[in-house]
């Protein structure tokens, strides 16, 4: 096999994409929200936010390797055709990735400070016990991949050593929008899901009531976006929630009618525009 497909391969393994919106996000919301006082090259050129950024992609790539590796036999019916483990990466090789990666980033974070290695090496663990146990229970696994999206969101504050109410803002919508994109995803796996006895939301408690629960998440989401939209008192912060409220108003009729594979497949590519544009709007607030 040739070096460049194999190459190819784990970058589709990594995910280099989603990581890729790892890196802009953190230096986004370090640029305009963390350091916002400072001239954005002295920033960009920050030490330990490369540390940072890096130590948090090198967590993700694991993450994500991990989760594929354990998920061999369901993504062989729910994706045949973007399978890698056991077809152009064994698994030995994809195990050692994870590892290696996973070490990389903790030492990072402890190269940062202890606290912050100690929350990377606590990220890795959680990553592993979701792949290996939590994805096939109902809420525990898309309640922890959301809170690690927002963490992800955050984690540029840690360097300031001061909170931040704007990235928290912007970390509490990433932890919606990523809920909502996890649960829709169960939805788009219940096939492959089925056959290995996994008990996702949508296989415990069916199609209606799993849409019903993601009208309850979204209503949810909305009122929260006002709460915060009051407290922050910034005007361009009202004007993003009045935007989002519209964008969840469209996700919500979209979500109505669907019950087709297709259809929540598209949903969950709506979420993940929705996750782009949240952090794109770090950039006017």
């Amino acid at each position: 096999m040739s070096s460049i497909k194999k190459t190819t391969a784990m970058f589709h393994l990594i995910r280099f994409t989603n990581l890729l919106m790892i890196v802009v996000s953190q230096y986004i919301a370090a640029v305009y929200l963390v350091f916002k006082g400072a001239y954005w090259g002295d920033t960009l050129l920050r030490k330990d936010l490369f540390i940072l950024v890096l130590a948090t992609v090198c967590i993700a790539a694991g993450g994500n390797i991990i989760n594929d590796y354990f998920d061999v036999k369901i993504d062989s019916i729910n994706k045949p055709q973007r399978l890698i483990i056991d077809h152009t990466v064994t698994r030995r090789t994809a195990l050692l990735w994870h590892l290696l990666l996973t070490l990389a980033g903790i030492v990072l974070g402890v190269f940062l400070s202890a606290p912050i290695g100690f929350l990377y090496a606590g990220t890795g663990i959680l990553l592993w016990l979701y792949s290996y146990r939590y994805k096939r229970k109902p809420f525990i696994g898309n309640l922890l991949i959301a809170l690690l999206t927002a963490t992800a969101v955050y984690l540029p504050a840690l360097l300031s050593h001061d909170p931040n109410l704007l990235l928290l803002f912007f970390a509490v919508v990433s932890f919606f929008i990523s809920l909502l994109r996890e649960i829709i995803k169960d939805i788009e796996d219940m096939k492959g899901d089925g056959q290995f006895d996994c008990e996702t939301i949508p296989l415990v408690y069916g199609l209606r009531k799993t849409k019903q629960i993601l009208m309850g998440i979204i209503a949810g989401f909305m009122v929260v976006l006002m709460i915060m939209a009051l407290f922050i008192n910034i005007l361009s912060i009202t004007v993003l929630v009045f935007f989002t409220l519209l964008a969840l108003l469209g996700l919500l009729i979209k979500l109505l009618p669907a019950d087709t594979k297709k259809e929540f497949s598209i949903l969950s590519k709506y979420c993940k525009w929705l996750m782009l544009a949240g952090v794109l709007s770090m950039m006017i607030v």
